[in-house]
C-alpha cells in the first residue's frame, strides 16, 4: 500500500495496522520527525518513508494507492493523478474536502471571481477525472465540522484568507455584509454554514491510462 502525503501518520498508521506493508511518501522534513515518533508510539515495522514530493518520488508500483488531503499544493491535478494510476496495480483513492453546497464562501466566490470554488476541492476533482475519462465512485462523510470564530473580525479574516484576498481591500464590505447576515450567534461564537467534510473518490486504472 503507498500514502501519498504521509503528514504525521494520520492515515498511514491505521493502514499499517491492517496491511502487509505500507509506503509513506512525505516531502516535509519536520513532519517526518513526528511521524517517526507515531510509528515508534504504535510500534509499527512494517512502514518505509520516502521523503520526497510526490512529482519526484522513485518508488515501485502497489496494489493500492492512498492520498488524503495531500494534494491541493499540486499545480497540475491530471498529472498528479496519472502517476498515482501509473504505481497502482488495483486501486486508487483520493480523499478531498468537499463545501457545503450553502456556503458563505462558495456564494462569496461566486459573486468575486465568477465560481463557487474557492481552492481544489472534491467537486473540481471528480470533474477533472471525468474530462480524464476516470469514472469514480464517491462516499461522502456523512458529518460537518462546523467552522467556528469568537469575533466578527476573526470571522472576516478567514473569510479574506479563503478567498485569497488579504493583500485587497476591494471586496470588504461585501464580505463583511455577507458575514453580518449570515453567520449564526450560539454561545458567543460565531458559527459558520462552511465547515470540513470530506469525500473520497475511488477508482481502479484502466491499462491505457498506465
Amino acid at each position: 500500500m503507498l500514502d501519498i502525503g504521509a503528514g504525521n501518520g494520520r492515515w498511514t498508521i491505521p493502514l499499517a495496522k491492517r496491511a502487509r506493508a505500507v509506503t509513506a511518501v512525505e516531502q516535509s522534513a519536520a513532519m517526518l520527525d513526528l511521524f517517526r515518533d507515531n510509528i515508534a508510539t504504535a510500534e509499527l515495522n512494517n512502514v518505509q518513508i520516502v521523503q520526497s514530493t510526490w512529482e519526484e518520488a522513485i518508488i515501485e508500483p502497489h496494489d493500492i494507492t492512498v492520498c488524503a488531503h495531500a494534494m491541493y499544493a499540486s499545480s497540475n491535478l491530471a498529472s498528479f493523478v496519472r502517476k498515482m494510476e501509473q504505481y497502482t496495480r488495483k486501486t486508487c483513492y483520493l480523499a478531498m474536502r468537499l463545501p457545503p453546497s450553502d456556503g458563505i464562501i462558495g456564494a462569496l466566490s461566486l459573486s468575486i471571481y465568477g465560481h463557487r470554488h474557492d481552492s481544489p476541492n472534491a467537486i473540481i476533482a471528480y470533474n477533472a477525472l471525468y474530462s480524464m475519462g476516470v469514472y469514480a465512485n464517491v462516499l461522502v462523510e456523512g458529518d460537518i465540522q462546523r467552522w467556528v470564530n469568537i469575533t466578527l473580525e476573526e470571522a472576516f479574516r478567514r473569510a479574506k484568507r479563503h478567498l485569497r484576498l488579504e493583500s485587497s481591500n476591494t471586496y470588504d464590505r461585501l464580505i463583511r455584509d455577507t458575514l453580518v447576515r449570515r453567520l449564526s450567534l450560539l454561545n458567543n461564537s460565531y458559527i459558520w454554514p462552511d465547515g470540513m467534510r470530506s469525500a473520497l473518490l475511488w477508482w481502479s486504472p484502466s491499462p491505457i491510462s498506465k
